[in-house]
């Protein structure tokens, strides 16, 4: 390849964590709030019985949001409280499984 040719690699989409991330940045592209927005009003940090729980709320005027990620390898059993809402990402119990994930639009 010489300096400054256009490179013809080809995108790499059987990856792993591919799905995943893909639809991170879809929610991004399309809710405000997940991404970057100026309009971001909310970022609340709440409270979880387990250290490797991180859950949090965060959001736009219009849109809010609830997140929770467990960093941890164990799954756990009614690890939290699910609030009312649109589920995004993630299944609708209160279990989480090993690096497991849940993001709900909230209902305002």
């Amino acid at each position: 390849l010489k300096f400054l040719e256009k490179d013809t690699i080809q995108p790499q989409t059987d990856l792993d964590y591919y799905g995943f991330y893909r639809s991170l940045g879809q929610l991004r592209t399309q809710y405000s709030a997940l991404g970057t927005s100026p309009e971001l009003t909310t970022f609340q940090p709440l409270k979880s019985k387990n250290k490797n729980i991180l859950i949090f709320k965060r959001g736009t005027a219009d849109q809010q949001f609830w997140v929770c990620l467990n960093l941890s390898s164990k799954p756990f059993k009614k690890a939290v409280k699910v609030p009312q809402g649109q589920i995004l990402l993630g299944n609708p119990t209160r279990n989480l499984d090993a690096w497991d994930y849940k993001v709900i639009k909230l209902q305002n």
